[in-house]
C-alpha cells in the first residue's frame, strides 16, 4: 500500500522482535530462502508514530511441499508498531479511488451475473467503504468490516452503523450462512493466519454463495522480472505471496470451489484489453491474481 517517500530523522535502526513459522497452507517446515530485503530507507516501521528504519533483512521463502511463498521469520506484533502512517493511509486511497472504481464494477457485475439478484454483500477490509457504496447502489445489503479505528469512523457515517464491524473477522460472530457474498480484496497477504479466515468465511457464506479474494501474484511477469526488487515485496506488510496455484489450494480447502477469475484492471483500457488477451490465453501475467469461488453445500 505504500506510495511515496519515507524519511526519518533517526540514523541507526531499531531491532524488532521475529518470529519462526511453519507453511500456513500445507503446515510444512520445510522451506528454502527466496529472497532477502532490507538495507533500504523503506524498510522500516512506525513505532509510536514515529518512522524507524529496522536492522538486518527480511527472509522471504517458499515452501518446498507446497510452494507457498511467505516472510518467515516474520516480525512479531506489538503495541505502538504501525507499518503505515495516517497520512498514508489517505493518500492511498485517494489515490487509487478512481481505479478501485472501475475494478469494484466489474467485480460486482460478475458476482450478480452469478446470483439471482443482488443480496447481503460483505466487504472483508472495507478500507475507506467505496465498494460498499457501489454495491449499495446497486441492490446489495451492504455490510462491511475493518481493522482500522480512523476508516471505520468515517464509514459508519456513511453507512448503516449497525452494518459496519470494527475489528478482525474472528471476533465479528457472524451467523453461519449469513452472506450470499463476501469480499476479500488486497486483504489476504497481510493476514497472520489466512487459513483461520478463508475458514470464517466459508462458514458465513450462504451454500450457492460467492467469495472473491484478490491477491498480489507472485507469479506476475513484473515479480518473476524484477525479483526483490518487485514492488509488492513488502515483508513488513505483505507476509504472504499466492499464485493460482496455492491460492486454489488453500480456498478448496475450506469447500469453497473455485469457478473463475477476476482482474482489477483499473481505468486503463489499453492495460484491460491487454490484460483481457492474456487471461483468454490461459496466463494470469499481471501483478494482481483474483479468483472467484462458489460455496459449496
Amino acid at each position: 500500500m505504500f506510495l511515496g517517500t519515507r524519511s526519518t530523522a533517526e540514523s541507526e535502526p531499531i531491532q524488532i522482535a521475529h518470529e519462526h513459522i511453519a507453511c500456513a497452507l500445507c503446515g510444512a517446515d520445510n522451506a528454502a530462502l527466496l529472497f532477502e530485503l532490507g538495507g533500504h530507507s523503506s524498510h522500516g516501521v512506525y513505532v509510536n508514530g514515529v518512522y524507524r528504519r529496522v536492522a538486518g533483512r527480511e527472509s522471504v521463502v517458499r515452501c518446498r511441499d507446497c510452494g507457498l511463498v511467505y516472510v518467515n521469520p516474520r516480525f512479531v506484533e506489538a503495541p505502538g508498531i504501525a507499518v503505515y502512517s495516517a497520512e498514508e493511509e489517505m493518500t492511498y486511497y485517494q489515490m487509487t479511488q478512481a481505479d478501485r472504481r472501475v475494478g469494484n464494477a466489474e467485480l460486482l457485475q460478475q458476482i450478480e451475473g452469478r446470483l439471482a439478484r443482488p443480496g447481503r454483500l460483505l466487504d472483508v477490509g472495507c478500507g475507506d467503504g467505496l465498494l460498499l457504496s457501489q454495491a449499495q447502489l446497486q441492490g446489495w445489503e451492504a455490510w462491511g468490516l475493518e481493522v482500522s479505528g480512523r476508516l471505520v469512523a468515517q464509514i459508519r457515517a456513511r453507512h448503516n452503523p449497525a452494518r459496519i464491524f470494527h475489528g478482525a473477522l474472528t471476533d465479528a460472530a457472524y451467523p453461519t450462512a449469513h452472506f450470499d457474498a463476501v469480499v476479500l480484496c488486497n486483504v489476504i497477504e497481510h493476514l497472520r493466519d489466512p487459513g483461520h479466515v478463508v475458514a470464517e468465511i466459508a462458514r458465513i457464506t450462504r451454500p450457492g454463495g460467492f467469495v472473491a479474494v484478490h491477491t498480489p501474484n507472485i507469479d506476475s511477469l513484473a515479480a518473476r522480472l524484477r525479483g526483490p526488487t518487485w514492488h509488492l515485496l513488502q515483508p513488513f506488510d505483505h507476509l504472504y505471496y499466492f499464485n493460482v496455484r496455492t491460492l486454489r489450494r488453500l480456498l478448496e480447502q475450506h469447500e469453497l470451489a473455485v469457478v473463475g477469475s477476476f482482474a482489477l484492471h483499473g481505468q486503463s483500457k489499453v492495460k484491460r484489453w491487454l490484460l483481457t488477451l492474456v487471461h483468454l490465453a490461459g496466463l494470469r501475467l499481471d501483478n494482481g491474481l483474483g479468483l472467484l469461488a462458489r460455496r459449496e453445500s
